[in-house]
């Protein structure tokens, strides 16, 4: 639904069908509110995952804990004192944020 404003008097749209219906005050103010609600959800979603900008989407993998095809995965380059050449292959689930390991 959309909320657009004719002759200053607040109208709800539908998109698909084109269907108004006019709006009190108080039904402005909440939908506004829930419209804010939903970008502070999404903004939580997109950084609780932390999935770095060089991840690649795979949908041949499947996640351990959830079974979901959502997978992306990154390598990062790992050293340690007794082998200084270890690339390890992060993975991790869109749907349910779980994230494992591999080392190649």
């Amino acid at each position: 639904m959309n909320l657009r404003y004719e002759n200053a008097v607040p109208i709800l749209i539908c998109p698909r069908c084109g269907y108004k219906t006019l709006l009190t005050n108080t039904e402005v103010t909440s939908f506004k509110k829930s419209i804010v609600l939903q970008k502070t959800i999404e903004k939580r979603e997109l950084t609780v995952f932390d999935i770095p900008t060089t991840a690649i989407y795979a949908n041949n993998l499947a996640c351990p804990k959830c079974g979901s095809k959502s997978i992306y995965y990154w390598r990062r380059h790992v050293s340690t004192a007794e082998s200084s050449d270890i690339i390890e292959k992060m993975f991790r689930c869109i749907n349910c944020g779980y994230s494992w390991s591999e080392f190649e």
